[in-house]
């Protein structure tokens, strides 16, 4: 019993480490933060640097609804999770999820929500060698009421 057991059990293992799981399609690249407002109360001026992943919505391994950023600073992280048509309609989106590393660590429904928008020009695109290029304004930045920035991203799609 226990013999036959086993030899299925092992079968499965096989079949189910043969099938590839999809992919997710990532871009990952840098820039920076700039055109800090109202930002103050948290230390927030100037430039900062920052390290980013973006994972558009209905691209292949993808949320087919949702876009993902996450943005890496020197002493904190941001990750959001938003709608898509929100985001490509250069209106302001509210984050539907959010996560961030920095003096706590945390995620889920926060008041205030993070909003963005991408900036007209230049658009989020993305050529055929694989760059995207994102501009985007953050509102609530750092879950700070009325603290607004700018953030420009360019990003190489990962192999």
């Amino acid at each position: 019993m226990w013999f036959r057991f086993g030899v299925v059990w092992w079968c499965l293992a096989l079949l189910l480490a043969a099938v590839p799981a999809q992919a997710q399609t990532e871009y990952r690249g840098g820039g920076f933060v700039s055109r800090f407002a109202g930002c103050g109360a948290n230390g927030w001026s100037g430039r900062e640097a920052v390290l980013a992943r973006v994972s558009p919505a209905g691209l292949p391994g993808n949320d087919p609804a949702n876009s993902r950023i996450s943005l890496f600073l020197s002493t904190y992280a941001l990750h959001f999770s938003l709608p898509a048509a929100g985001l490509d309609s250069g209106q302001w989106a509210a984050a539907v999820a959010t996560g961030w590393i920095g003096a706590r660590v945390g995620s889920g429904d926060l008041t205030p929500r993070p909003l963005l928008r991408r900036v007209a020009l230049p658009r989020a695109t993305v050529d055929p060698g694989g760059t995207l290029h994102l501009v985007a304004d953050i509102a609530n930045f750092d879950y700070l009421t009325g603290c607004t920035v700018r953030v420009n991203i360019v990003a190489r799609l990962r192999p």
